[in-house]
């Protein structure tokens, strides 16, 4: 599995924003309650269905919270040869790295997957 680090990805993010596909791969509870901007949102469950919506011409970075979920969605497209990049650090890691690169909304309930 391929992994980037939460300073390549800022640096990415400040200078080539157009050439990554960055996929937050939580529920969308809790992308609402912080996230990075640039993120598409593709909570896990639905990543098989969505598949078609990733851009492979781009570097496709997968994010989650803790890195179970991204590493699963990692896994899952290098088995549909699509090249991918774990975010190493995760969301947690990136958000206290670098707190003005993310969006932070309401804090809501979060049930299971959503």
């Amino acid at each position: 599995m391929q992994t980037l680090l939460p300073k390549e990805l800022s640096s990415l993010l400040e200078k080539n924003p157009d050439t990554i596909d960055l996929i937050d791969v939580r529920g969308t509870g809790e992308y609402a309650e912080v996230h990075i901007p640039e993120a598409k949102n593709i909570p896990l469950h639905l990543l098989p269905l969505r598949l078609s919506e990733l851009d492979k011409k781009k570097k496709i970075i997968f994010i989650c919270r803790s890195g179970g979920r991204s590493g699963q969605a990692t896994l899952f497209v290098e088995s549909e040869n699509i090249i991918a990049y774990n975010l190493v650090w995760w969301m947690n890691d990136f958000e206290k790295e670098f707190p003005k690169k993310v969006v932070h909304g309401e804090k809501k309930k979060l049930f299971g997957l959503f």
